[in-house]
């Protein structure tokens, strides 16, 4: 349940940047609504097989763990009475513990003035804690502190220091970032093999936009032997139909055969390969 909480709590981070949004400032109700919805209307709630009753009275003894699980249903208002102020007391006190799940909790709520108020440094330095413990979604928060001076001085090759980490672990959206980072030269020397090796990373997991940027890298022949036009076609039909909007483009120039470069055998073989398609699990 715990690893569940921080995979949704990564996914959410990650679509607030993608519109736009203020680093690590967004609408927290909201954001607890949409978790809300995720783990469904069950009433009282279960962490680890325990009750609520079960978990006050083991919070209540200086247990980490259930003071950080106590800290979650206060903030989603689940089983619980919402209190956000109460799960701030509950998260620092488990954070203090070093329970990481908790640090990167209280990071989260401090950057967001929820039930205390907003601190980007104090955030930043939450996350640094998590982070350091090699929690993933964490690593990747801290990454983007760096890149964005959220709480911390802007820098580049420390943002893609953690990207990478949490990359490494399985994170679609750091490795989105990091795929970032070598495309652009940010903290890091340009590579297309990188770039290639970590947008493949988060497409075959189904992500539209990564599908689209390896699809325009296949037809560009960037980080590989030659260009491999039926490739191209293959992602970029799969992020068409996800509605990426910039897939559209290539797959005109695509379905033009403007070069002549693909048979219409060629074309069915794209075709077919984006039927067979299967997302792997994502994280």
């Amino acid at each position: 349940m715990r690893r569940s909480l921080l995979s949704v709590l990564g996914f959410l981070f990650s679509k607030a940047v993608k519109r736009k949004m203020k680093a690590l400032q967004f609408n927290l109700p909201t954001f607890l609504g949409y978790l809300f919805i995720f783990f469904g209307f069950a009433g009282t709630y279960f962490a680890n097989g325990e009750s609520v009753d079960t978990l006050l009275v083991t919070a209540k003894k200086g247990n980490p763990s259930a003071q950080y699980e106590l800290a979650s249903l206060y903030l989603r208002g689940d089983g619980v009475a919402k209190n956000e102020k109460e799960a701030v007391s509950l998260l620092q006190k488990a954070a203090k513990q070093g329970h990481p799940e908790a640090q990167h909790l209280l990071g989260f709520c401090l950057a967001n003035g929820s039930g205390a108020k907003q601190n980007l440094k104090e955030a930043f330095s939450w996350y640094r804690k998590a982070a350091g413990q090699g929690l993933g979604e964490a690593q990747y928060k801290l990454g983007f502190c760096y890149e964005t001076a959220a709480g911390t001085p802007p820098n580049s090759v420390e943002a893609a220091n953690w990207y990478r980490k949490a990359a490494e672990q399985g994170m679609s959206e750091a490795q989105f970032a990091l795929a970032l980072c070598y495309e652009e030269g940010r903290g890091v020397e340009k590579d297309y093999k990188e770039k290639l090796k970590w947008y493949l990373a988060v497409a075959d997991k189904g992500y539209p936009a990564a599908q689209a940027k390896v699809a325009r890298i296949y037809y560009l022949g960037q980080g590989i032997e030659q260009r491999d036009y039926v490739e191209a076609m293959k992602w970029a039909i799969l992020a068409q139909a996800q509605g990426e909007e910039d897939a559209t483009e290539l797959m005109d120039v695509l379905k033009k055969n403007a070069d002549r470069r693909m048979s219409p055998a060629d074309m069915v073989d794209a075709e077919q390969r984006a039927r067979n398609f299967k997302p792997r699990s994502s994280r």
